[in-house]
């Protein structure tokens, strides 16, 4: 018994260790990818309706007018359509001519009318108009798809709805894409277009004053690396707001990586060199800073991207300034820094006032019920069977693990003090969150919830219903176990605007009798358009349907995007065609070092991965596919189409991307299978030799114990230093740091 006791301390302390060092390795996740791949913001959409490029400007009598790229963008294009709002919530179309306040049938030159056709398809329009109240009267800037001129129309009537005349005549005025005004406060008017580059208008705004141009340029003397440039004069300072992509260009396999940013610069002077206040707004390129007559500061934005928070509508992100900074208002949980209430839960406190361990509230709802904005809940290890509503809430955290006795979080253990939500079968709901901001549960347990109700809304999510809130909505450090939905979303459903990001995370033992035997997000609104998992386990889940694992569904064509890096799909299981992961509608799928084993799917459907319909791509990269059951490894739509582009040279547009993969004793009939019409690849060679594979093997993964649940790798193992760092990121499931270059295929 003289080792009892030290060996006892020892293992406690070991645990102990791990707990902690578990929790600073999130941590540090965490705020790794907050910086390398910012959540997108919530923002609220301003008209429901496709337009893109969006500009708004204040008029006379505190009218705003809203204008964009509209109708079919790849097609023929009727004309401009133009938005008018008195209090920049309710917007009317102002048109006269069906809807349009200028048409190409009408009031077009005979250039502009120029239909053109590149590959089988017609063209003409008109992109990013914008109007503009200068001297007294209306002017609408454009560029034409077709030719890449750039012009000016004025109004007529000198009213916003027209009639409008092209200012260059019969003639182009200059090729130009991006073009806006300027009036500064002596009221010369400048003509801007593409990076920044100025030209001084005339007087009567018949022309250029001069042949010659200027540039805006940084600090530093650079060019603006920023397009669809436009400038406004807030309280004496120039700031000039824009849009960035960050990323490769066009087919790239980096799904996740690539985003449409809106960025800000100011300068003291309107020629003045320009100094960036804002690195990027995430996601929120397609349109330029604003300021409301009520000196609300706003980013207002559109495009077409597939993480843009606000889909193919016009939408508006509330800022805030700070010192010599733009903040995006509510983006963020508060600032750890300041002094936060913290209240206390424990299954043996006195329920009294919540202010500390002893006082302690019994349960977690009563912890809520009496929180402050930015408050932290922390909760003592136990069982807690209540279930937990969150609603219409605005920045709080409720964090699992300790012990009882903590002063700080570094001080909480998430393993040797867990915290479990259990629902014993009996709650439908063990946790809803309902239209609520920067929300974070971190290290609880939520199981045994059984989502059997009686309302539509008792059906799903068993363990976790999420509706709104957008990415600002964080598990980490969670498990789901057990959990049992009637419909879809047996550990988690998410839909209206909700897109939970999920970072060290397991879901286990849930089932869906449709859809979606862990997750299920329904990315139909025009604010919730994204899932995300990063160094997430899912093991032994189901679903009567499709996705075993995660279920995810766009409607909107080439909107949605799924992302999951670094997770483990280990014994899922599937009874419909989907397979362990799902991508419904037009969703984009990206996944990027993940390892699949033990996975089955039904024998005409999918094992791993079922793709939706393009334009949606299914992006598959340094992923390990090991011991998996099925009729094909990945069900897909399509693989590729010919382009022809404006410079009229043919590119293939890939909507499958499978690369440097590891396929070893899969019992499926085929690696891919399209499905309309039946077509498969079944081996490697052939894969790679396609259009949509690249850099794949055939090869013992080397596992240390793939049967045990250990995916590590061996030191021998085939997998390592196989995969491509074109899409890197620098932890492995394992928080290890990735080598540069060749790096390990798999979570691992």
């Amino acid at each position: 018994m003289k080792y009892f006791f030290p060996l006892l301390f020892f293992f406690l302390s070991v645990s102990n260790a791990n707990g902690r060092t578990k929790d600073s390795l999130s941590t540090t996740l965490d705020s790794y990818i907050e910086e390398r791949f910012p959540l997108m913001p919530v923002a609220d959409v301003l008209i429901r309706q496709n337009i893109q490029d969006i500009h708004i400007m204040r008029g006379p009598s505190k009218t705003y007018y809203l204008t964009g790229t509209s109708g079919d963008v790849e097609g023929v294009q009727e004309g401009i359509k133009v938005w008018a709002s008195n209090d920049f919530k309710k917007w009317n179309l102002i048109g006269t001519n069906s809807d349009y306040i200028w048409t190409f049938e009408d009031d077009a030159v005979d250039w502009q009318k120029e239909v053109t056709e590149i590959g089988g398809r017609k063209k003409r329009g008109i992109i990013a108009p914008e109007i503009h109240f200068i001297n007294d009267t209306y002017f609408l800037t454009y560029t034409n798809s077709n030719s890449g001129y750039g012009g000016i129309l004025k109004s007529l009537s000198g009213r916003p709805q027209g009639p409008y005349e092209e200012i260059s005549g019969e003639e182009p005025l200059m090729k130009a894409t991006g073009v806006t005004l300027f009036e500064n406060t002596d009221g010369t008017v400048y003509f801007i277009w593409g990076n920044g580059k100025v030209h001084r208008m005339k007087a009567d705004m018949s022309g250029f004053a001069s042949e010659s141009f200027r540039a805006f340029t940084d600090t530093y003397g650079n060019t603006l690396d920023v397009e669809g440039i436009n400038v406004q004069l807030i309280d004496g300072v120039y700031y000039l707001s824009g849009s960035r992509e960050t990323g490769k260009p066009g087919n790239d396999e980096c799904l996740s990586h690539k985003r449409y940013d809106g960025v800000v610069y100011k300068s003291s002077d309107f020629l003045d060199p320009y100094k960036k206040v804002l690195s990027a707004i995430p996601h929120g390129g397609g349109g330029h800073l604003f300021r409301t007559f009520d000196d609300s500061l706003n980013y207002v934005m559109a495009n077409n991207t597939s993480t843009c928070p606000v889909g193919a509508y016009p939408g508006v992100l509330q800022l805030t300034k700070f010192s010599d900074k733009l903040l995006i208002k509510d983006s963020k949980i508060s600032n750890r820094k300041k002094k936060q209430q913290v209240v206390y839960v424990s299954r043996i406190g006195n329920n009294s006032s919540g202010d500390s361990w002893d006082n302690a509230f019994t349960t977690i709802q009563k912890a809520i019920n009496n929180a402050t904005y930015g408050a932290q809940i922390w909760v003592a290890t136990g069982y807690y069977y209540e279930p937990v509503v969150i609603n219409l809430w605005k920045d709080l955290s409720i964090y699992g693990g300790f012990s009882g006795w903590e002063k700080s979080l570094s001080e909480r253990d998430i393993d040797m003090n867990r915290v479990i939500l259990n629902g014993r079968q009996r709650v439908s709901n063990m946790l809803v969150i309902k239209v609520s901001k920067q929300i974070r549960i971190d290290g609880i347990t939520i199981k045994g919830g059984d989502a059997y109700g009686k309302s539509d809304f008792g059906r799903y999510g068993a363990g976790v219903h999420v509706l709104g809130g957008g990415e600002t909505v964080k598990f980490v450090n969670c498990r789901f176990e057990d959990n049992k939905a009637a419909r879809d979303g047996g550990a988690v459903y998410a839909s209206l605007g909700a897109s939970p990001v999920f970072i060290n995370c397991d879901f286990s033992g849930n089932i869906a009798l449709n859809n979606g035997g862990a997750v299920a997000f329904y990315a139909n609104s025009p604010n919730g358009y994204t899932g995300r998992f990063y160094n997430c386990t899912f093991h032994n889940n189901q679903s009567q349907m499709d996705g075993s694992a995660v279920y995810f569904d766009s409607n909107i064509r080439g909107k949605g995007l799924l992302t999951m890096v670094n997770c483990l799909f280990e014994k899922n299981q599937t009874f419909g065609h989907g397979g362990t992961v799902k991508a419904d509608g037009y969703a984009n799928v990206f996944i990027q070092n993940s390892t699949f084993s033990f996975n089955k799917g039904i024998q005409s459907g999918a094992a791993c991965i079922g793709a939706a319909a393009v334009p949606g791509k299914m992006n598959i990269i340094n992923s390990i596919f090991y011991q998996n059951e099925g009729g094909t490894l990945f069900s897909i739509e399509g693989e590729a189409e010919t382009v022809l582009d404006n410079d009229k040279l043919y590119y293939r547009n890939v909507w499958v991307n499978i690369s440097n993969c590891l396929f070893n004793e899969d019992d499926a009939v085929s690696i891919v299978e399209r499905r309309f019409d039946r077509k498969v690849i079944d081996d490697v060679e052939t894969l790679n030799n396609s259009v949509i594979g690249k850099a794949c093997i055939s090869d013992n993964p080397g596992f240390v114990d793939a049967l045990q649940g250990d995916f590590r790798l061996k030191s021998n193992s085939a997998a390592r230093y196989k995969g491509s760092s074109s899409c890197f990121f620098l932890y492995d499931m394992n928080m290890q740091k990735r080598r540069k270059g060749r790096i390990n295929l798999g979570a691992f």
